[in-house]
């Protein structure tokens, strides 16, 4: 039986004619309507910005902190936020294409509306964040920490979760579908998630362990 998908998520709304970005992203300052390339410059540091109704291609993010950044109807695609600080950040109707997030921080993150699509976001902290009608497809998520986030409806399919930290996240009718589930920590959290018949054996490892079951032959009791 095929995967009951979650709630549809609503696409970012952009401009049919957007112009060209002029400055750098700043303090309170605002990019809204705008096309950003690959040579436009993003401030190393900038608080309370927000960029709205634009597209985004191969922009460098690296190592910025932009707390508090406001994303709202926006496509990213082949841009570069590893290193990236984007605490306490509110993402609506955001699609990340083919972008790198290794090692990004978006702790307390609230998102909705949001797609990743073949990105790689190894090593990425999205502890205490809140997803809604939110997808991650084809992207790596490798040791990526969600502790206590809230990830309920939320789809992961085909992704790699290897050694991803779920303790205390809240993930009931999420779809793992094709996903890698080796090493999971936290596994207690998937209680009410939806998975695929070859993922039984990696998830069931990872309850195992979430519930300090060991597997060991050797250690059966005598049958006498």
């Amino acid at each position: 039986m095929p995967p009951v998908p979650p709630t549809a998520r609503r696409p970012p709304r952009l401009e049919r004619r957007l112009v060209a970005v002029d400055g750098a992203l700043s303090d309170g300052g605002s990019w809204s309507g705008v096309s950003a390339e690959a040579t436009d410059v993003v401030g190393p540091v900038a608080a309370d910005a927000e960029i709205i109704g634009s597209r985004l291609r191969g922009v460098r993010f690296t190592g910025s902190i932009l707390e508090r950044l406001r994303l709202i109807d926006v496509v990213l695609e082949d841009c570069e936020l590893s290193g990236a600080v984007l605490e306490e950040a509110t993402w609506a109707r955001v699609q990340f294409h083919r972008c790198r997030l290794s090692g990004l921080v978006a702790s307390g993150l609230k998102a909705h509306d949001v797609a990743f699509v073949e990105c790689r976001a190894d090593g990425s902290n999205f502890r205490m964040s809140s997803w809604e009608r939110c997808r991650f497809a084809d992207t790596d998520l490798r040791e990526a920490d969600f502790y206590a986030a809230r990830l309920g409806g939320c789809a992961f399919l085909r992704c790699d979760l290897r050694e991803v930290e779920l303790s205390r996240a809240v993930c009931r009718g999420a779809a793992l579908h094709g996903s890698r589930l080796d090493g999971l920590r936290g596994a207690e959290a998937l209680r009410g998630c939806v998975v695929g018949s070859d993922q039984i054996v990696p998830l069931a490892l990872a309850v195992f362990g979430a519930l300090d079951i060991r597997v060991d032959d050797d250690a059966a009791p005598d049958g006498s």
